[in-house]
């Protein structure tokens, strides 16, 4: 299938684009890239350099790609970091687009806007045109805990705090939303959640201490690619959740690079699946 991706990229690691096109390709899916920046590394390096793109010239790119009469091909649009607030109303507008174009195209919106220990690290201006543009157009929504509590205005401390979040967000429209990187108080043990709109189901797997930045990118471009590929919801959730879990155990603790190209037999096929399991429904009404 064919996937518009709209986010940064770097030159040295693996984060944005850089991360979720070779994953992508690597199970079984064609690319269509625009960067949202071009950098160096990514900024959790000491040092930086590059451009964040005006929104103008990432129309450019945009507007080419739908001259080439392509846009009834596209299965998907997969959005991350954007360093411009008017770049949101692009990625609206082209979603509009691809599913006027092809009905059963989805959109993935990964609302990258900051974390639990960073707090928010884009302008004020990009998280609010992500809450208000294109957090409702999306059919799959893949927050971590900061980013759902700053969606929903509450408080995200544990898997039922989550769901009742995540459901509140699917009644809004979205088919499917994730909270990743849940950690569990009390526990050595960090879970992703996800919600469709009828049920949830969580994944647990074992912290793992290792500060390597784009895991939120993987697991995104991951799990978007296994829905492409036939897989139900927690099947996908449990075969992205389990790479990545893979790919981090084969990170350095000093480095802030995922190797993503020496965990590549285990993004096809993880070393253990660590199963989804379904909540009751009970617990978070």
């Amino acid at each position: 299938m064919n996937i518009l991706s709209i986010q940064s990229h770097v030159s040295y690691g693996h984060v944005g684009n850089a991360a979720a096109v070779f994953l992508l390709q690597l199970l079984g899916h064609e690319v269509w890239a625009v960067h949202t920046a071009q950098l160096s590394n990514h900024t959790g390096h000491a040092t930086a350099r590059g451009q964040r793109f005006r929104a103008s010239d990432i129309q450019e790119v945009i507007l080419g790609i739908e001259g080439l009469g392509v846009l009834p091909n596209c299965d998907a649009v997969l959005s991350g970091y954007l360093g411009d607030a008017e770049t949101a109303d692009l990625v609206s507008d082209i979603v509009l687009k691809v599913k006027a174009a092809n009905p059963t195209a989805v959109y993935l919106c990964d609302p990258v806007m900051g974390d639990d220990a960073k707090g928010l690290y884009v302008s004020t201006a990009v998280a609010e045109a992500i809450e208000t543009v294109l957090s409702g157009k999306s059919d799959i929504l893949t927050p971590n805990r900061f980013e759902l509590s700053r969606l929903t205005g509450k408080p995200i401390k544990t898997v039922i705090h989550a769901v009742r979040a995540l459901r509140e967000i699917t009644k809004m429209g979205a088919r499917i939303v994730l909270c990743t990187s849940l950690p569990l108080n009390g526990s050595n043990s960090i879970a992703v959640v996800g919600c469709n709109q009828s049920d949830a189901w969580a994944v647990e797997v074992p912290r793992l201490h290792v500060e390597a930045n784009g895991a939120g990118d993987c697991l995104a471009a991951i799990f978007l690619a296994r829905v492409l590929n036939g897989h139900n919801l927690p099947q996908s959730i449990s075969f992205a959740v389990s790479s990545v879990h893979d790919i981090l155990k084969l990170a350095s603790t000093t480095a802030n690079d995922l190797p993503l190209v020496a965990a590549r037999d285990h993004i096809v096929q993880p070393t253990k699946l660590f199963p989804a399991v379904r909540l009751d429904p009970e617990t978070y009404k």
